[in-house]
């Protein structure tokens, strides 16, 4: 059974605006106990205008932009607690640490789309300060 914490939530939140600074919007939050739900609301590089739910496990089926973020998303969400997935095809039950809902907009909200040149070199050193910076907290 999947859990994910408050304090969990609200550390992935920090690496999340020291990453990706001004020019991205996210809302973060927790559902239901067990989901970390991600949603892109500004953008900096263009996205459909519309809602749309990403699939983490298939980043390679979006544009680059849109991969790029995944990628660093889910090494952020790593190292909020540790994701792990043992689930057994031949049981009934699933076992998650927890799950992770990612969005582009929210189903009652557009993105704000501002375009701008992305640096996601830049972007990936500031995911792992971010890391460093978490790490040296706990």
């Amino acid at each position: 059974m999947g859990y994910i914490t408050k304090e969990e939530v609200s550390r992935f939140r920090t690496m999340v605006k020291s990453t990706f600074g001004k020019d991205f919007k996210f809302s973060i939050r927790r559902d239901n106990s067990d989901t970390l739900s991600v949603s892109l609301m500004k953008s900096p590089f263009n996205v459909k205008d519309r809602y749309d739910q990403l699939n983490e496990f298939k980043s390679d089926l979006y544009d680059n932009d849109v991969k790029e973020m995944i990628d660093v998303l889910n090494f952020l969400s790593g190292h909020i607690k540790e994701h792990y997935n043992r689930n057994d095809p031949y049981a009934d039950y699933c076992d998650y640490s927890y799950y992770k809902s990612y969005n582009i907009g929210k189903w009652d909200k557009k993105v704000e789309i501002d375009e701008k040149p992305i640096n996601w070199k830049e972007i990936k050193k500031k995911m792992k300060q971010s890391v460093i910076k978490d790490e040296l907290k706990k």
